[in-house]
């Protein structure tokens, strides 16, 4: 009961951040449109978000949550604020030199070679943006501290902090600028306040908790050796994946004629996160823990069964959301996007990305769950290697999709991508965690058959619904598909005593 109201906790703070995220797309569709300055700070963005992917939420954070949870078993709080110090003081030097080398370089380039207006533009919002690097990675690595200790409010408040300041941002953009360009860059001003505010959202709960923090810069501690190994063992490869993600963005704007395909990208996947977020990333967060305890306790059997359980759990949640985005994308952009200055072809370029993005939400959501698996057992090596063979196969991929289906082609890579990563994943976590998988087949049926319903009732009740000319229209053409394929989805399940959705209920 308690693990599945921490999930509803962080589910809830989710659910919140992504609707005020999705608030925030729509003012950036609908105040930029799909051009060359959204396309600029996207790609601006990408930087910061890698890092964080990479040192905050990916290898550091795997590192360190089951160091951190032995430590405060064994050792105590002293002992573990004093890693948690060590941590974050190494890596907020580690963090301002990567920061003041970036800028310099994007300095370098704007000062010394003769570039577009494009690609300095870029350059330049690149270099402004970088700092937010120092503030999402502190953030994380101090979520990942709360999470150990099973609180998982404030880490799950600080994207809705975020978003505030992002929505404040966009809105005094408009109030004090004159034009886009100056627009961009007083938005993401805003951004760099709330990365400060992010961090000093999660002090309070630390100390609450008996975690205090301080500059500490005497790195003797052995465990935080241990992590730093356990970061330089998976370093290669996760900086490989995430520069293959700058590769996508960076195909996507020298590849890809014309202005857009870098702003119709983020848009199709910022929905397809919408799900996966609520879904994949919250049973995860909330369940990585319970598996590094039950790993560091040697209950393998305990183990195995919880690896089932989520497994199950979200696999149910996740293929309807996939089922559903891929039949109502068009209405779905159309509703959300298609306002001011993001234009018909806009919305159709992004409903057709988002349609090839979301045929993937239940392999991204496993795959999360798959992974901190690997990281419970203090095995990061695997899933990192595993992925850094896949790099090689999605960018050729991407050369050659994007050739033929532009952005959609991009997309089309990434989930084929991952489909391979996480076949390979399971059979190999076979070998380390023996999860009953001969029993899942029939939850597996089952959960297809349902899942045939509602895309079958969906499809047939959306065939109504083609006028997209008015906002009333386009919110009826959403809305009673969704209510349809919610309702044959959980009757189905009811009908076929499927164990997930009691789950659910209770």
């Amino acid at each position: 009961m308690r693990k599945l109201k921490s999930i509803g906790i962080v589910s809830l703070s989710t659910l919140l951040s992504r609707i005020l995220g999705l608030v925030r797309d729509v003012l950036l569709a609908s105040t930029f449109g799909a051009g060359a300055i959204l396309d600029a700070f996207v790609l601006a963005f990408t930087i910061p978000n890698l890092f964080r992917r990479f040192f905050g939420e990916g290898v550091l954070s795997a590192a360190f949550i089951p160091s951190f949870t032995q430590v405060l078993k064994e050792d105590g709080k002293e002992n573990a604020s004093r890693l948690l110090s060590n941590t974050a003081s190494l890596l907020g030097l580690f963090l301002t030199v990567c920061v003041a080398i970036g800028i310099c370089l994007c300095l370098f380039c704007q000062y010394f070679f003769s570039l577009s207006e494009k690609n300095d533009f870029a350059l330049g919002l690149t270099a402004f943006l970088l700092p937010y690097v120092i503030f999402i990675c502190l953030v994380a690595l101090l979520s990942a501290a709360l999470q150990a200790l099973r609180q998982f409010l404030f880490p799950a408040l600080a994207p809705v902090l975020l978003n505030i300041f992002w929505l404040v941002g966009i809105l005094a953009a408009q109030t004090f600028g004159d034009n886009a360009h100056q627009w961009i860059y007083i938005m993401s001003s805003f951004i760099l306040i709330g990365g400060v505010f992010q961090v000093f959202l999660q002090l309070p709960a630390l100390y609450k908790n008996k975690i205090s923090l301080s500059f500490d810069f005497s790195f003797k501690d052995s465990r935080l050796r241990s992590i730093v190994q356990a970061v330089l063992t998976g370093i290669l490869g996760v900086a490989v994946i995430q520069v293959n993600i700058l590769l996508d963005r960076l195909i996507a704007w020298f590849f890809i004629p014309g202005e857009g395909a870098l702003t119709v990208l983020y848009m199709g996947n910022r929905l397809m996160q919408f799900p996966l977020a609520i879904i994949g990333i919250s049973i995860a967060t909330v369940v990585f823990p319970i598996f590094a305890q039950y790993a560091v306790q040697g209950k393998k059997d305990d183990l195995a069964q919880a690896v089932t359980d989520n497994m199950k759990l979200t696999f149910f949640l996740s293929l309807p959301c996939s089922l559903g985005l891929v039949l109502l994308a068009e209405p779905i952009v159309a509703l959300i996007y298609q306002h001011n200055n993001f234009s018909i072809q806009d919305a159709q370029r992004t409903s057709s990305v988002l349609l090839v993005y979301s045929s993937g939400i239940w392999i991204y959501s496993l795959l999360q769950i798959i992974t901190k698996v690997f990281y419970s057992i203090n095995d990061v090596k695997t899933p990192v290697k595993i992925a850094s063979y896949n790099v090689l196969g999605n960018i050729i991929l991407n050369l050659i999709l994007v050739q033929f289906l532009a952005e959609m082609g991009l997309a089309l890579a990434t989930v084929l991508s991952a489909l391979i990563n996480i076949i390979i994943l399971l059979f190999l976590l076979k070998k380390r965690v023996d999860y009953p998988w001969k029993n899942s087949i029939s939850f597996i049926v089952k959960t297809l058959i349902c899942g045939g319903v509602m895309s079958f009732l969906v499809y047939k009740s959306s065939q109504y619904f083609h006028d997209f000319s008015s906002l009333e229209s386009k919110m009826i053409a959403v809305f009673i598909p969704v209510v349809v394929g919610v309702i044959s989805y959980f009757i189905s399940s009811f009908f076929l005593g499927m164990k997930e959705l009691k789950r659910i209920i209770r």
